[in-house]
């Protein structure tokens, strides 16, 4: 079974594919695709998030492969999209015949047709294109797999077209050679060229996230295949952010729970956004925002960080929350290992409510200790009434005034804070004095 546990909700979350009214998301940040295909292709791995250890091992190797490859395949995206269009396009030609070949030949010459023109211009491109990768497979580090198909791939089919075009007339040479080219294309190597298609926007994808890798200065995941589930992280940084500040984080069965407190605008939604993201990106083998992770395989990931009430069902923010628990706390039931992120748990409900729900579910998600939990709270009671917790890590933003003006380092430190800045927020917006004033106008 290869199905890795996400939902929309989280894909939003994350950013991962689309951002909120932009164009910014995660997948974004890896598109350098010089093809339409290769694009499309990138978003097929960016949609893939597996449990295959083997599958993702074998993903980031060939990304590493490339980021180190001596040379790249330059490719053009309006030359690729035309060989698209020539092999789909067009009747596949039956067989080779010399006298219909200069017979077409010539009428095209006085009277030219769009088909003649796209076979032309799709046999002669799609040769060159040929030639260009079995240069490129000639100059590359040999031990790659993929370089190796494609070296026998494209090595056969010229090959085959040089012996050809080695018994061709003077007369009429072009024409002949083009449909020499053209039979061999759409009949005789028709699925071998389909492969050596695909094969380039592969490397147009493995070319497009090393170039993003080292653009971003992104390390690739180690994957742990022993012991207990544990998840390190450190150097881990939000990609999204132009200065992000890195940060350690660890998971392990003994600390399967980080209950993280801080105040508004100190980090907190960063932090689990950036751990999110870093598990996700390891888990379709691509690098990750971090100096260095180390990572069992999971099942999958959820978080609820930007839950909203749903009117056409009738639910309020808390039943929604409550409900979402409750889906989470059925998975976690049927033995996935998941990562579980709660951004503020129960913020849709009264102080008190709120506070008894956190400690009981916190407590209770502590003993699922093959899944790990990221929860964030402004409820210090609930962190409190928790701090003797044996498989709870707890985890804060610190937060100071300088000029009264509040100043954060977004560093992570052990322990809980009660700090808040609600009431600052309040008067630095002004609403102190527009409720003065309001009260004045009444």
């Amino acid at each position: 079974m290869n199905d890795f546990l996400i939902d929309k909700q989280t894909l939003t979350d994350l950013q991962l594919l689309n951002g909120p009214d932009t164009d910014r998301s995660i997948l974004s940040l890896f598109n350098f695709t010089a093809t339409i295909a290769g694009k499309a292709l990138l978003r097929d791995f960016f949609d893939s998030p597996s449990v295959d250890i083997f599958q993702l091992q074998k993903r980031s190797e060939n990304i590493q492969f490339f980021a180190g490859n001596p040379v790249k395949l330059s490719l053009d995206e309006q030359s690729l999209d035309f060989i698209e269009f020539y092999i789909r396009s067009l009747v596949k030609p039956m067989r080779f015949s010399l006298f219909h070949t200069c017979r077409n030949g010539l009428k095209n010459y006085f009277s030219p047709k769009q088909d003649y023109y796209t076979k032309k211009k799709g046999a002669l491109d799609l040769y060159d294109i040929l030639e260009q990768a079995s240069d490129f497979c000639k100059l590359s580090k040999k031990d790659n797999e993929i370089i190796t198909e494609l070296k026998l791939l494209t090595d056969t089919v010229l090959k085959d077209l040089k012996l050809k075009k080695q018994h061709s007339y003077r007369i009429f040479r072009e024409t002949i050679l083009i449909d020499i080219c053209d039979f061999a294309f759409r009949n005789t190597h028709l699925e071998p060229i389909k492969r050596i298609l695909h094969i380039i926007y592969e490397i147009d994808v493995y070319q497009s996230i090393a170039q993003a890798a080292s653009a971003m200065n992104l390390s690739f995941p180690t994957y742990i295949t022993s012991g207990k589930q544990r998840i390190e992280l450190e150097g881990l940084f939000h990609p999204l952010l132009a200065n992000p500040v890195s940060n350690d984080v660890y998971f392990d069965a003994d600390k399967n729970v980080c209950l993280l407190t801080g105040a508004n605008m100190a980090g907190k939604s960063t932090l689990i956004k950036s751990v999110a993201i870093a598990f996700y990106l390891a888990h379709i083998g691509f690098p990750v925002p971090a100096r260095q992770m180390r990572t069992h395989v999971f099942d999958g990931l959820l978080t609820s960080i930007n839950l909203s009430d749903d009117l056409s069902r009738g639910y309020s923010h808390f039943y929604s929350e409550v409900l979402r628990v409750k889906w989470v706390l059925e998975e976690i039931m049927e033995k996935k290992r998941l990562l579980v992120i709660f951004d503020e748990l129960f913020r849709g409900t009264n102080v008190k409510d709120a506070s008894e729900s956190s400690t009981l579910i916190i407590q209770k998600l502590s003993g699922a200790v093959n899944s790990f939990f990221i929860i964030s709270t402004h409820l210090t009671e609930a962190a409190i009434h928790l701090k003797d917790h044996p498989n709870i890590n707890f985890l804060h933003f610190q937060s100071s005034f300088i000029d009264n003006t509040p100043s954060f380092n977004y560093k992570l430190l052990e322990g809980i804070t009660d700090e808040r800045l609600g009431w600052w927020i309040l008067k630095r917006e002004g609403i102190n004095d527009l409720l003065d004033s309001l009260s004045n106008a009444q």
